[in-house]
């Protein structure tokens, strides 16, 4: 018998009118597995007593959060038919209890199709008895995918009764035109019988914003991070039937701050024959037309940016060993420059015979000190030819040593010590002794 009727069912949707299946679900609610019952004795726990009858109502609950039953949600927003523009409705939000006629006290199923329309992905949604006491017989959460569904609707449990005053209520926002300073943010009025009490703006999910119902419905958003694209919900804060309040469901727009991302990760290479390079990550590939590289603050080369590329490299040709900071800089054609990287240090390879396109230093010996003069951290290359215990220090001009950067092995290579003071300001010396002696010290100058 049961399975007979499944089969009707299923019959019944290849008689309804055909709809495009990238929009619409259509759905039939049964439920021939537990009778559904009318008393409860607390949160969490199935339902007892008699039966539900015929005619009380079951409400279809849309949890557009994906969070389960809460105060967020809402009853299903109806419509005669899915309209042609894509706002979330239904063709009915509600059913009732109808098991009496043949499937059996406390069961039911829908006489007609539910149809959903979708805005995009999969929603979610349960099922919702009131009953005496001031409880709620709630099912289980399902989603709904377009196209035909036969759905038995499991695992109810009793809830508190709440006021789901949360529903359908302010038009689509939008995002302004790009900026160089932040994000604009505009949206429609409420359409609703309930009392505005606020407007709430979230960037990522993160409340950012609150303003009143008779501020203009607009916002500058001048936090968000340049060069990456936000999305922006807005709601509006209504009065609830039971004296509290509720949050609609959110509209949504998107925005980016198109001054250029800062870039992130900037690494200089040390250790190639003749050349140094470098390399970055764009945090935000949507404002930055392009990257320039700089050398100790100079330019020295741009790279066009890519919107589909986060990283990349950029090759410097050095004829001579130097040491210098290298740094990357976004720009735009509508806001120009942004701000300077953090730097790194690069160098080509040090008096030495290529190895796999790889050098290693022939001496051991310290390398020019960068910045110098420097007020806050100094950082002290090393150039290291053969394993073995080496100290480096920092002497004052009295011969004293004020600070010990490194004792120990060092492998064959390049190295970078970093030096910040607590001491006052003056000439100071970098002392590097190996197991041979004293090998160099570089002069340094400390300006606080």
């Amino acid at each position: 018998m049961v399975k007979s009727l499944v089969l009707l069912l299923i019959s019944l949707l290849s008689l309804l009118p055909v709809r495009a299946r990238a929009e619409y679900a259509r759905l039939i609610f049964w439920d021939l597995s537990e009778v559904l019952r009318t008393e409860c004795a607390g949160p969490g726990e199935p339902a007892f007593g008699e039966p539900v009858p015929d005619g009380v109502w079951i409400e279809i609950i849309w949890d557009w959060n994906h969070n389960g039953f809460s105060l967020d949600d809402i009853q299903v927003p109806e419509c005669d038919e899915p309209p042609v523009t894509p706002v979330r409705c239904g063709n009915f939000a509600r059913l009732p209890m109808n098991g009496e006629a043949g499937l059996g006290a406390g069961l039911f199923y829908s006489e007609s199709a539910f149809i959903w329309q979708f805005g995009s992905g999969m929603d979610q949604f349960y099922l919702q008895i009131s009953l005496a006491g001031g409880w709620y017989l709630v099912s289980d959460t399902f989603t709904l995918e377009a196209g035909d569904q036969v759905m038995e609707i499991l695992g109810w449990e009793c809830q508190p009764a709440t006021d789901h005053c949360n529903h359908m209520g302010l038009t689509q926002a939008s995002g302004g035109e790009p900026r160089c300073d932040g994000v604009h943010i505009a949206w429609g009025a409420l359409d609703s019988t309930r009392e505005c009490q606020g407007y709430v703006i979230s960037r990522g999910g993160t409340p950012i914003h609150e303003q009143t119902c008779d501020a203009l419905r607009e916002y500058d958003d001048l936090g968000a991070e340049p060069g990456v694209m936000q999305t922006y919900a807005v709601q509006a804060r209504v009065a609830c039937d039971s004296g509290g309040s509720g949050l609609t469901v959110p509209v949504w727009a998107f925005g980016a701050v198109w001054t250029p991302a800062v870039a992130r990760s900037v690494v200089a290479s040390e250790d190639l024959i003749d050349t140094v390079l470098v390399e970055w990550d764009d945090p935000g590939p949507l404002s930055s037309d392009s990257f320039f590289v700089l050398r100790n603050g100079a330019r020295i080369g741009a790279v066009a940016s890519d919107h589909a590329a986060t990283h990349y490299r950029y090759a410097h040709l050095q004829a001579t060993p130097a040491f210098a900071e290298f740094t990357v800089q976004g720009w735009s054609t509508l806001c120009g420059p942004g701000e300077v990287s953090a730097g790194d240090s690069g160098d080509i390879g040090l008096d030495a015979a290529p190895e796999n396109g790889r050098v290693l230093p022939l001496e051991t010996r310290l390398l020019p000190t960068y910045p110098n003069p420097f007020n806050a951290t100094v950082t002290i290359p090393l150039a290291v030819a053969t394993a073995g215990e080496l100290h480096v220090s920092v002497i004052n001009i009295l011969g004293r040593e004020v600070a010990s950067l490194y004792h120990g092995a060092l492998e064959p290579g390049l190295h970078r010590l970093r030096w910040t003071p607590h001491c006052g300001s003056g000439v100071y010396f970098v002392s590097l002794t190996t197991t041979e002696g004293t090998r160099a010290a570089e002069k340094i100058l400390y300006l606080r």
